[in-house]
C-alpha cells in the first residue's frame, strides 16, 4: 500500500507513520488503562459490584428483570444471589483503552465489541482491569475523506479471587470528522430531521413497554430447556424509542459520564483542542455532549446526536436475556454496530436460533440478532451464544468457575 497522508485543518496527518507506531506496540499488556494520557483512556471508574449499581444500569437500558437487582428474588433463583446483567461491566469502564488518534480533530466511535463471560458478576465482587492492545487495521470507506482506522483493544475484568469474570474485545473506528451535517457518520438512509411517528407506531412501542413492565416479555423463572429449543425458531425482540434525551442522559449517568464544573474542566484539559466548541458561547464542551446536543453533533458530522454504542449493544442483549430465562447465561456476545442510531429514531430488535450444540458439557444455543430503525434501516447485528439448562439436570449456575 502506498503512503497515506491526509490534510486536516491545514496540518498533514501521516497515517502510515501513525499506523506503524501504534502497530509496533501491538500485544502490549498491562494494568488498565493502557494509554493513560489518551482522551480515550477509559480507566476503571468503579470497582465494586452492588445491586444498586445493577439497578441503575438496568434502568438505563429499560430492563426490569428482578434477577439483576432484587435481593430476595436473586436469593430464590438458581444462582442464589442477584447476578449482573450482560454489559454491567460498562458501569466499571465502558470501553478498553484506546491510544490518542493521529489528530485531535479525528473522532473515535465504537463499532461494537466481542464480549466473553466466564461467570456472572455478583454483589460484593471487587473488580480490577487488565488491558492488551491489538493494533489498528486500515479500511477505506466510500465517500469518506481519508481512511478509517479500526483499532482493537482487550480488557479483562478480574475479580477479587483472581478469576476473569469477562473479557471485552473493543472495536473502535478512528476517522476524520465527516464534512457537513449528516455526513458519512450519519450514514445513508438516515434523514436530517426526525420524522413524526403515526399513532399506531407509538402505540406498538408503548404496548411493548407494558409487556416489559408486567413481566410478560421475559421467560423469568420458567427455565428454557436446551432440548426444547428448535433451530430457526424466533427470538422475540423488543421495540424502543423514539430515542430521546432522557434515554441518552440516563445511560451517560449509569456509566459514569456525569462530570460537572471543575471535574469537567479537568477532563477537557486532556482533550483540548479536540473538544468541540459551543457555537453559541465559544466555550469548549466535553465530547460526550455530542450525544446530547444537536449543534455539537452536527459539528462532528452527525445529523443529530447519536445513541451511545454500548447502550445499543445492551438493547440486543435485553431481548436475549428476556428469551433465555433466569437459568440461562450469555457466554459470548459479538455485536457489530454498522450505523449510529440517531436521536428521534426508534429501534426494533428481532432474532432467531441459528444453531444448537453441546460443547464441553455445556448446552449452547447460537442466536443471530438484528436491530433496525422502525423504517427498516439496520444499525446493529449480533451473534450471541447462550448456555441453557438441560432436562438431564445440567444447569449453567452449577457449572462452577473454572476459567
Amino acid at each position: 500500500m502506498g503512503s497515506t497522508s491526509l490534510d486536516t485543518d491545514a496540518r498533514t496527518v501521516d497515517v502510515d507513520s501513525y499506523l506503524a507506531e501504534m502497530n509496533a506496540i501491538s500485544g502490549r499488556t498491562g494494568p488498565q488503562p493502557l494509554f493513560p494520557d489518551s482522551p480515550f483512556a477509559f480507566p476503571m471508574i468503579r470497582r465494586h459490584i452492588t445491586t444498586d449499581l445493577a439497578s441503575v444500569f438496568a434502568g438505563a437500558v429499560g430492563d426490569t428483570n428482578p434477577l439483576w437487582s432484587d435481593e430476595a428474588y436473586g436469593a430464590a433463583s438458581c444462582w442464589g444471589t442477584p447476578i449482573g446483567m450482560p454489559l454491567l461491566e460498562a458501569c466499571l469502564s465502558e470501553f478498553s483503552s484506546v491510544p490518542p488518534p493521529p489528530h485531535p480533530e479525528w473522532v473515535v466511535m465504537s463499532t461494537g465489541g466481542l464480549r466473553r463471560y466466564y461467570e456472572p458478576f455478583r454483589p460484593g465482587d471487587v473488580i480490577r482491569g487488565e488491558d492488551t492492545w491489538h493494533g489498528f487495521t486500515e479500511k477505506a470507506v466510500p465517500g469518506q475523506t481519508g481512511p478509517m482506522l479500526l483499532g482493537m483493544g482487550e480488557r479483562r475484568f478480574i475479580n477479587q479471587h483472581g478469576r476473569v469474570v469477562m473479557a471485552l474485545l473493543s472495536r473502535g473506528a478512528c476517522l476524520p470528522v465527516p464534512s457537513g451535517p449528516g455526513g458519512e457518520a450519519g450514514g445513508p438512509g438516515l434523514s436530517a430531521a426526525p420524522r413524526r411517528y403515526a399513532p399506531e407506531e407509538l402505540a406498538a412501542i408503548r404496548a411493548d413497554y407494558e409487556r416489559e413492565l408486567s413481566g410478560a416479555a421475559r421467560r423469568g423463572a420458567q427455565p428454557r430447556y436446551w432440548e426444547d429449543v428448535q433451530v430457526g425458531e424466533p427470538v422475540p425482540g423488543n421495540l424502543k424509542g423514539p430515542y430521546d434525551l432522557s434515554d441518552s442522559v440516563s445511560f451517560a449517568g449509569a456509566v459514569g459520564l456525569n462530570l460537572a464544573f471543575a471535574v469537567n474542566h479537568r477532563e477537557l484539559s486532556r482533550k483540548v483542542p479536540g473538544a468541540p466548541l459551543d457555537p453559541r458561547t465559544g466555550a469548549p464542551r466535553h465530547p460526550v455532549e455530542t450525544h446530547f446536543d444537536d449543534q455539537l453533533a452536527q459539528a462532528r458530522g452527525f445529523a443529530r446526536p447519536p445513541a451511545f454504542g454500548t447502550q445499543l449493544e445492551s438493547v440486543q442483549l435485553h431481548a436475549v436475556t428476556n428469551w433465555m430465562s433466569d437459568e440461562g447465561f450469555v457466554t459470548e456476545a459479538d455485536v457489530r454496530l454498522v450505523r449510529p442510531l440517531l436521536m428521534g429514531e426508534a429501534s426494533a430488535v428481532t432474532g432467531k436460533v441459528a444453531g444448537k450444540r453441546r460443547e464441553g458439557g455445556r448446552c449452547l444455543a447460537d442466536l443471530r440478532m438484528i436491530a433496525k430503525t422502525l423504517d427498516g434501516v439496520p444499525y446493529a447485528r449480533g451473534r450471541v451464544v447462550v448456555d441453557l439448562p438441560s432436562r438431564d439436570g445440567y444447569s449453567p449456575a452449577a457449572r462452577g468457575t473454572e476459567n
